[in-house]
């Protein structure tokens, strides 16, 4: 038996079977890459951890603060949340792992077009109207793009359209999803998840039930354990008539004496000879014959399915030498055998 078994050096995302489970037929997209923001000098460690994101519909799951720092020194707080997912170990599903969640709500604003040009007008919530062409309107119940437009209307200085295509707490395009190792006492981060578009038709938003699995290569490690299940030999009762034509007798023929046989004790005689019937099936009988159909022997053969050979003494039922000439012999299965297959006829010659 041959096992060969690759030690992958890098540790990276193993899309073969990374996914989503159910599998969908235009699944959510995502990314799954080690933690890295530009301007933030925490960097995330390559972790050989197989993970699977676990959604339900409601934002029940809590995630964990962090601390991340900037290049100035200065520090980002990201609070404890509820998300409407859980993180857990895919080799071990009762372990839980801890993460962090960058929780943005995916957000458009539009004031009346009237005070598009007004000082009153709070910047940061106007859109220029040439801008419009980059906003897309998709009906996630039916999957299709839905028709829509601005009306003006007497919303003042401070009000306007406020469009949410996602809630908090609800994995969607805006989030960035940071997984949290610990080694010892000592907390790391090490990969993090951008969830894909959400402004795609037809796409399969996660909802309970579905799991995202992220697997990744990984090298060997002292806490690996492989385990190597054989399958036990079986006799296969389909193809034991096609083992059983295959039985040989060796030497055929038998021309004085056979290679195995030892030294002859006796100080006078032939002294003990000897062929072999290869290739049996277990529990069977086999009858030697001479050609007149007179009843030589009658020899049983009851060893395993790994041994089917069957060495004979060449002497009759009254223990005698037989003689020289041809034989015939005949193998069945034994009355008490499970394993039934045709009988088998052959011959043998003993030569002087």
């Amino acid at each position: 038996m041959l096992i060969e078994i690759d030690n992958d050096l890098n540790v990276a995302e193993y899309k073969k079977t990374s996914g989503f489970y159910p599998q969908p037929e235009l699944p959510y997209e995502y990314n799954y890459l080690p933690m890295e923001f530009s301007g933030i000098t925490t960097k995330g460690v390559k972790y050989p951890r197989d993970i699977a994101l676990v959604f339900s519909d409601s934002a029940d799951h809590q995630t964990q603060e962090l601390k991340l720092m900037r290049d100035n020194g200065a520090e980002i707080n990201l609070p404890s949340l509820n998300v409407n997912y859980k993180i857990i170990d895919n080799t071990y599903p009762d372990l839980d792992i801890e993460f962090a969640v960058i929780d943005q709500v995916w957000n458009y604003y539009a004031m009346d077009t009237t005070l598009i040009n007004s000082n009153e007008v709070i910047p940061e919530y106007v859109y220029d109207p040439n801008e419009f062409n980059y906003l897309e309107v998709i009906d996630t119940v039916q999957g299709e793009w839905s028709e829509f437009g601005f009306i003006p209307g007497p919303f003042g200085s401070s009000s306007g359209i406020k469009i949410s295509l996602s809630k908090p707490g609800y994995f969607s395009y805006a989030d960035r999803i940071i997984i949290i190792e610990q080694n010892g006492d000592t907390s790391f981060v090490s990969w993090y998840i951008t969830p894909g578009h959400d402004n795609i038709p037809n796409i399969h938003y996660p909802k309970d039930g579905d799991t995202l699995k992220l697997f990744c290569t990984k090298q060997f490690s002292s806490s690996d354990l492989y385990e190597f299940v054989s399958i036990g030999a079986k006799l296969d009762s389909e193809k034991i008539d096609s083992h059983a034509s295959k039985v040989k007798v060796v030497p055929n023929p038998y021309v004085a004496g056979a290679s195995w046989e030892g030294k002859n004790p006796y100080s006078d005689g032939r002294g003990p000879r000897s062929i072999h019937f290869n290739h049996l099936p277990p529990n069977c009988k086999i009858k030697i014959f001479t050609l007149s159909g007179e009843l030589v022997n009658t020899l049983y053969h009851n060893s395993s399915i790994f041994d089917g050979s069957f060495e004979w003494n060449m002497l009759t039922k009254d223990n005698l030498d037989i003689a020289y000439g041809v034989y015939i012999y005949h193998i069945e299965a034994n009355s008490n055998s499970i394993n039934s297959f045709k009988p088998v006829l052959g011959k043998f010659a003993v030569i002087k």
